[in-house]
């Protein structure tokens, strides 16, 4: 007797594909090419300028000012409802908390806005998953305070992962 396999075959292929692209996929990130520098007024820093001392390790941005620098990061979103942002810190430095934000943004100020949420990254690898919902329209927003380097420790995110 003679069985075919190909046709069962296949249909497994079918089904193993369409479960694959049915599931949320995620994006990441590295934070150095992504970030700016956010300023609630102009000339926010004074005489300063956080860009000078910016730096990159491995796609990492890293904090080496003597003073506190937010960051800002866009995340393009694919439909709205709800999302998941997962921000890691810094891969080596200092022990000292990041704090960070994630924003459901409509682009209409606070109206429809969901967030933010804060949460704090303690130590060198260190993660922060979040979850916001956003509205049709909408875009995602993640804040980050990096903390002054101290005692030779710099502070920063190595990179965010968000399901689109």
């Amino acid at each position: 007797m003679k069985l075919k396999v190909t046709p069962l075959f296949l249909g497994l292929c079918v089904a193993v594909l369409a479960i694959t692209a049915s599931t949320a996929y995620a994006r990441s990130v590295p934070a150095y090419p992504t970030f700016q520098v956010q300023q609630s007024n102009p000339n926010g820093y004074g005489a300063k300028n956080p860009h000078n001392c910016l730096t990159e390790y491995w796609g990492e941005v890293v904090n080496q000012c003597s003073y506190e620098v937010e960051l800002v990061f866009a995340l393009p979103i694919d439909n709205d409802g709800s999302h998941w942002v997962q921000i890691l810190n810094l891969s080596y430095g200092s022990n000292a908390k990041v704090n960070c934000s994630v924003t459901g943004l409509t682009g209409d100020g606070n109206v429809g806005a969901d967030g933010p949420f804060y949460q704090t990254l303690a130590g060198p690898g260190t993660t922060a998953t979040y979850s916001v919902n956003v509205n049709p329209g909408g875009t995602i927003q993640v804040n980050c305070w990096l903390p002054a380097i101290a005692n030779g420790e710099p502070n920063g995110i190595a990179a965010i992962n968000w399901a689109p």
